[in-house]
C-alpha cells in the first residue's frame, strides 16, 4: 500500500503565514467567499490559487480577519432538535446495523422514544428485506400488545412492509381515515432517527 502524507504549501515553505493570510483575504473581498468558514476557504485556496494550507491555519486567519463570522458558524455548529414524546409507546424507532456483518450478522432493533428501553433486538443474516423487517413488527406488536401511535425510521426500502403494517392496522381497526393513518408513519433521516445503540 502507497501512503503519503498530503504536503501543503506552508510545511514546504513555498508560501508563509503573511501570504496566506493575504490570498484568504483577497478571496473573501475578491471572490466575494466572506462567508466561507476554514473547511471551504482551505478549498477555495487549493483550486483557486494552488495553494494549499494546513485546516488549522486557515481557521486561525479566518478568526483574525473574521471573528464575528467564526463565531456566528461556531454557533450553527451542533444544534440539537427538541425532540419531545408524550409518553411510552408513543413513538417507536427502528433501525438497522451491519457493523457485525462481515461476519454474517445483521441486526435489527426497535426501542421507545420515551424511555429508551430497547423493545426488540433481532439477529438475521440480513436486515435489508422488507418481509423480515415487517415480520420482526408484527411479533413485536403482538408481544407488547398493540402497535405504538408513531413509528419513525430512515428511509431504507426494508421499512416497506412495518410502514405498510403500521399505516394499515389503525386505519382497519381504528376507523380512521387513510391519511390520518399516514400520519402514523414518519420517514426522516438516518442521522436524525433516534439512536437504538448506545
Amino acid at each position: 500500500m502507497d501512503v503519503k502524507q498530503r504536503r501543503n504549501n506552508i510545511d514546504d515553505g513555498k508560501v508563509n503565514r503573511e501570504t496566506a493570510k493575504r490570498l484568504i483575504d483577497h478571496a473573501r473581498t475578491q471572490l466575494l467567499a466572506h462567508s466561507a468558514g476554514y473547511r471551504r476557504m482551505r478549498q477555495i485556496l487549493n483550486q483557486g490559487y494552488q495553494t494549499p494550507i494546513p485546516r488549522l491555519l486557515a481557521n486561525e486567519i479566518l478568526a483574525e480577519l473574521d471573528p464575528q463570522g467564526m463565531a456566528g458558524r461556531l454557533c450553527h455548529a451542533c444544534k440539537r432538535r427538541v425532540f419531545r414524546v408524550t409518553g411510552p409507546n408513543h413513538i417507536w424507532s427502528a433501525d438497522g446495523h451491519d457493523k457485525l456483518k462481515p461476519y454474517g450478522i445483521t441486526v435489527y432493533g426497535f426501542i421507545d422514544a420515551w424511555s429508551l428501553k430497547i423493545l426488540g433486538m433481532y439477529a438475521h443474516v440480513t436486515n435489508n428485506d422488507p418481509r423480515h423487517v415487517g415480520l420482526y413488527f408484527l411479533q413485536l406488536a403482538a408481544a407488547s400488545g398493540g402497535i405504538p401511535l408513531k413509528v419513525t425510521t430512515d428511509h431504507g426500502t426494508e421499512t416497506m412492509d412495518m410502514a405498510a403494517y403500521q399505516i394499515q392496522l389503525p386505519q382497519k381497526y381504528g376507523g380512521i381515515t387513510f391519511q390520518e393513518a399516514n400520519t402514523h408513519m414518519h420517514f426522516t433521516k438516518s442521522i436524525h432517527n433516534q439512536k437504538i445503540e448506545y
